[in-house]
């Protein structure tokens, strides 16, 4: 258990490190901003330890784009729907935790907010959640349990409930691709263009 324990804390320490780091360099800019390099600074790292571990090297390889196409549409789609189910449910009036926080994102130059919400981020929060955390988790534990955890510590991590129960769905979408594949360049590609699609739409009701 107490390995578990350690595969499920060691890899959000360090981003949260890397991040607090980022706010202390690059202070009093958006939160947006330094979180990106927070996740910058750790991508390397996180991809050498992933990259270590057998077998997981020549994933890079091995992954078409097809899969890319296919695997990035089934992201969107996931995003869309999870996104329509909120506004219907109506917790987002109940919650508007993320409507507080939402300006931070979306009065960002459309540039900073693909390089930023839409790559940087999405990266390293795969390659600590999917990659690390489940990865580990999934080899002492079945499935439904490893992806379980591991979506409920994604959403938490999200900081607000609108985005904690966003986060949980999608964590389990990531999850589920993840183990079908066994590579985690398909979360990865999930995770992009779900967000990707989420900024566009956003900028295109702001722009229209």
């Amino acid at each position: 258990m107490a390995g578990i324990i350690w595969s499920l804390s060691w890899p959000l320490i360090c981003y949260g490190l890397s991040v607090e780091l980022a706010s202390l360099v690059f202070r009093n800019q958006e939160p947006l901003l330094y979180t990106m390099a927070g996740a910058a600074w750790v991508i390397p790292f996180f991809i050498g330890i992933y990259g270590r571990e057998p077998g997981k090297r020549d994933q890079w390889r091995e992954f078409g784009r097809k899969e890319v196409a296919g695997w990035g549409l089934l992201g969107i789609g996931g995003s869309l729907l999870v996104n329509t189910l909120i506004k219907i449910s109506g917790i987002a009036r109940i919650f508007p935790g993320f409507s507080q926080i939402s300006p931070q994102i979306y009065r960002l130059p459309f540039v900073l907010q693909f390089c930023a919400a839409g790559i940087g981020i999405p990266v390293a929060e795969e390659l600590i959640f999917r990659g690390l955390m489940f990865g580990h988790v999934r080899e002492e534990w079945p499935f439904a349990r490893s992806a379980v955890i591991t979506s409920l510590l994604f959403g938490i991590y999200h900081g607000n409930v609108l985005q904690a129960a966003y986060g949980f769905v999608m964590g389990m979408l990531f999850a589920l691709g993840m183990e079908k594949k066994g590579t985690i360049l398909v979360p990865i590609t999930m995770h992009i263009w779900a967000n990707v699609a989420s900024l566009a739409i956003t900028w295109f009701q702001g722009t229209g």
